[in-house]
């Protein structure tokens, strides 16, 4: 099943982050969550993030930090704009540094500070998947890792997930499909009454 979108992505009160928007056409992806824990259902095809990962490093060099908060967001705007479907398994955990993705740390955590080169990438997604991708890069692509700290910093899913704790105090929760996709669906919902 298919359905055209507008899909604006917004303005932050502070006005240090602009407007973009970019029209494209999603595909639903079935998925079950079992406990908080994203499942694959049996034939049915779900990205996995290292192939996220590796088609935002197609684009350019970027850092640790910057690539888990584009995997974040492209699993976030997914969720919001496909009814709570996910783009990827692998759950996302609210740490100090905002939204991280274990399998992601662990593959690139050797890098600390430094770019990751781009590479070329070999993905074989769907169009509609990266149209998804290419929404999501066009939009925060332009900022850096802080820059996309202090934005999900500000948001509802990874504030959830966090609950009390201070924000220098270590954090495993994970950020849930239904927090991503009612946060964002909201703004999503929000940003055409503008």
């Amino acid at each position: 099943m298919f359905r055209e979108i507008f899909a604006t992505f917004l303005r932050y009160s502070d006005g240090i982050f602009s407007l973009k928007s970019r029209k494209f056409r999603l595909k639903y992806v079935q998925t079950t969550n079992t406990n908080g824990i994203m499942r694959r259902k049996e034939g049915i095809k779900m990205e996995k993030v290292m192939d996220v990962a590796n088609w935002f490093l197609s684009q350019s060099a970027m850092t640790h930090k910057k690539l888990q908060k584009l995997c974040y967001y492209a699993q976030a705007w997914h969720c919001a704009l496909h009814n709570g479907k996910p783009l990827f398994s692998e759950p996302i955990e609210a740490w100090v540094h905002g939204p991280v993705i274990r399998d992601l740390y662990a593959c690139f955590a050797g890098y600390g500070w430094d770019e990751i080169p781009q590479k070329s990438s070999e993905t074989n997604f769907s169009g509609k998947v990266l149209e998804v991708l290419e929404a999501v890069y066009h939009t925060y692509g332009d900022f850096n890792g802080d820059q996309l700290e202090y934005m999900t910093h500000q948001e509802t899913p990874w504030l959830l997930a966090r609950g009390d704790l201070k924000p220098w105090e270590p954090c495993t929760e994970q950020i849930t499909v239904q927090s991503m996709q009612e946060y964002y669906a909201r703004r999503y919902a929000e940003s055409q009454n503008d």
